[in-house]
């Protein structure tokens, strides 16, 4: 699914029948744990900026692409990296083998498609 198609499902709030989402692979600017950006998916939105700039960075001077590059240690930088995953436009932030009370928040939250499947 290209990044036009999950912005087109993310403005419709619907999903084709049938449809199962293959995340893309990690950009490898991301450091290692839970919290990653796919590679090819940012839209150098920016959105992030304002609640998780301690935890996000971009990729060289000029932007690029976005990645993760301190994980969240605490509850309130999960919140914060929570928030970004609920802002960005196309949901290139992603998780996988997180703690089990985050990843149950992240579906209270409806953050359930940006959870990878274990």
């Amino acid at each position: 699914m290209s990044w036009l198609d999950k912005l087109r499902r993310r403005l419709t709030g619907q999903r084709p029948p049938g449809a199962s989402y293959k995340p893309m692979p990690p950009h490898p600017a991301n450091v290692p744990g839970s919290f990653y950006v796919e590679n090819g998916c940012c839209l150098f939105c920016g959105v992030w900026e304002d609640v998780a700039s301690d935890m996000m960075s971009w990729l060289g001077d000029d932007p690029g692409h976005c990645y993760i590059s301190r994980q969240p240690q605490t509850d309130e930088e999960f919140g914060r990296m929570v928030e970004a995953m609920q802002i960005n436009e196309v949901d290139c932030i992603r998780v996988r083998h997180c703690k089990s009370a985050w990843k149950d928040e992240l579906i209270r939250q409806g953050l359930v498609d940006q959870i990878d499947p274990e």
